[in-house]
Order: C-alpha cells, then structure tokens, then sequence
C-alpha cells in the first residue's frame, strides 16, 4: 500500500516553474490525493506491523522499543506532513502550489534523518535479541538503518533524492519477508497444537491441576 502510494503519485518534478507545477496539479488532482492517502494509510498499517513485531518479540518494553516508538512516530508525523503538501499541491491556488512543492523536499528529509534510520535500528537490534525470529532479519535491518542515516547525513549537503527513492523501495522486500515470516511461524504454532503436538515458543502453558 505504502509503495503503491508512491507509484500513484510520484511528486512534482524538481525544479519546475510556477505555470508547470499548476498544470501538473491541474491534470493529476486525483493521482496526488489518491497517492498521499495511500501512503498515510500505508505508513498506519506499517506501524501498528512493527509494534505488535516488537510485542511478539518482547522488546517492546526496553530500550530497543523506546526507540522504534519515537521512530515510527517520526514516521507518521512525516507521512502526515507530506500528506498536507500534498493537499496544498492538489489546491490548484498558484501561492499554495508553489509552496507546497517547495516544502515537500524538506519534509521528506525527515524520513532518511530521523524515522528510517530510528526504526530499523531499534527493529534490528530488538530482533537480535530475541529467540523468536531470524538473525538475518536482524541484520538486515540494522543494514537498512545505517543505509539511511547515512543517506540523510548526505541529503543535508548533497541531493540524492533518486537514491533515497531506491532504497525507500528497495526496504520494502524487509517488510514483505517480516510479514511472511511471522505468518508462517504462527502458522506453524497453531498447525503443532492442533496435531497435538508440543506448542511452539511463546504459545501459553496449560494450567496445572491438582492432583
């Protein structure tokens, strides 16, 4: 939903001027209010995922999940941010166009600064330490972490916008495999319960009875 949002509704091209990015708003009204509900709605489900992640992991309440709940916060302040350009953008009022485009930019730069790289990291080093999911998810997220901070110490002085988009896409192949990962896992819980078999980790203890 969150990379559909994103194809639907790319953004005004870089650099244009104020007649073009009317005429751009003008002629794609529908495609940036479809896209930007997409991509605020996308960034809701994705975060209420990471949560109840980190709850099935328990590393919700340390440290690791301080910090993946400042960062999905972050998150959802940017996409919420981005949606509001996106609304000044679809206005078609040539002040507000202009400077909705103008500040789409800035807003994503939030995004690689502070919420992508808090999220993954927080997820990465939560996931590390438990037992109930895969090392190379752990890695792999704390790979994409790094990735964009150090796109966002980059993007302050240089524009990278292109790579961002890449890896922004590219990120969400970790989301997918998390997603399957703990279908599957759960999956395999309730399959061993219902064969009468022993119950995976994390499945609750029968009370015991007296004898």
């Amino acid at each position: 939903m969150l990379v559909s949002g994103f194809a639907v509704n790319p953004g005004p091209p870089p650099g244009e001027t104020a007649s073009h990015l009317l005429a751009y708003a003008g002629a794609n009204h529908s495609a940036i209010l479809i896209g930007g509900w997409l991509q605020v709605t996308g960034t809701l489900v994705l975060a209420v995922f990471a949560l109840a992640l980190a709850s099935s992991a328990g590393f919700l309440g340390r440290v690791s999940g301080a910090v993946l709940v400042v960062g999905l916060c972050t998150l959802l302040a940017v996409s919420l941010g981005e949606m509001v350009c996106y609304a000044g953008l679809a206005s078609s009022h040539g002040a507000t166009v202009r400077v909705a485009a103008d500040l789409i930019p800035g807003v994503q730069h939030g995004y690689t600064i502070v919420a992508a790289p808090l999220v993954f990291l927080a997820l990465g080093m939560g996931i590390l330490r438990s037992a109930s999911l895969p090392k190379t998810l752990a890695m792999a997220a704390l790979g994409f972490g790094i990735t964009f901070w150090v796109l966002g110490l980059v993007g302050v002085i240089a524009s990278i916008q292109p790579l961002v988009d890449f890896f922004a896409g590219f990120q969400a192949l970790w989301w997918v495999v998390a997603a399957a990962t703990v279908g599957l896992r759960g999956v395999g819980r309730a399959s061993g319960a219902e064969a009468g078999g022993p119950p995976g980790p994390g499945a609750p203890l029968a009370p015991a009875t007296a004898s």
